[in-house]
């Protein structure tokens, strides 16, 4: 996808976190009015024909390109303030995503060996799945777990018991 950053500044313009519209469109979306559509949870937009998402075109606005990831640190994808959003890796961007719903673990990275009657903790860097350990108490996998994902990840990581100021990964 490529933007043009004139264009984009001719019809955005960036409010907390939302595109307003600087100009009347074609159709019935008037200037002043916040822009985007939902799709798959992000909000995407219309440049010149093209679709882009409005993280993307407010990162592109705020720092004049598009990296191949865009994080949204907080993990809303709804929340598009240029503060809450940062360049990424896909390995970066897969480890700040929420644990996956089901599994045999209540934690991000554990899972049962029903061979060996242990919770066995894992993690995948760059593509590279790593074993940690098989452990008797599925909470200290999960503790091995999280210290592999800071030594790797940092402030881009979830965690399973997060410390101040770093994100859960568990769902509410």
């Amino acid at each position: 996808m490529e933007l043009n950053y004139e264009k984009c500044h001719e019809l955005f313009e960036i409010d907390k976190g939302c595109l307003i519209r600087r100009v009347d469109t074609k159709g019935t979306a008037k200037a002043g009015t916040m822009a985007g559509t939902l799709n798959n949870g992000y909000l995407h937009v219309r440049v010149d024909g093209s679709r882009a998402y409005v993280h993307q075109v407010i990162f592109f606005m705020t720092h004049g390109y598009i990296p191949a990831y865009i994080d949204h640190i907080d993990g809303n994808k709804l929340n598009n303030r240029p503060e809450n959003l940062r360049e990424s890796t896909s390995s970066k961007n897969a480890c700040n995503a929420l644990k996956k719903a089901g599994g045999s673990s209540q934690y991000k990275g554990v899972s049962w060996d029903k061979k060996r009657c242990m919770w066995r903790a894992g993690i995948k860097v760059n593509g590279k799945s790593f074993n940690l350990g098989d452990y008797k108490c599925e909470s200290k996998a999960a503790e091995m777990v999280d210290k592999a994902t800071r030594g790797s990840y940092g402030e881009h990581g979830t965690y399973n018991f997060p410390r101040e100021g770093e994100r859960s990964c568990l769902r509410n």
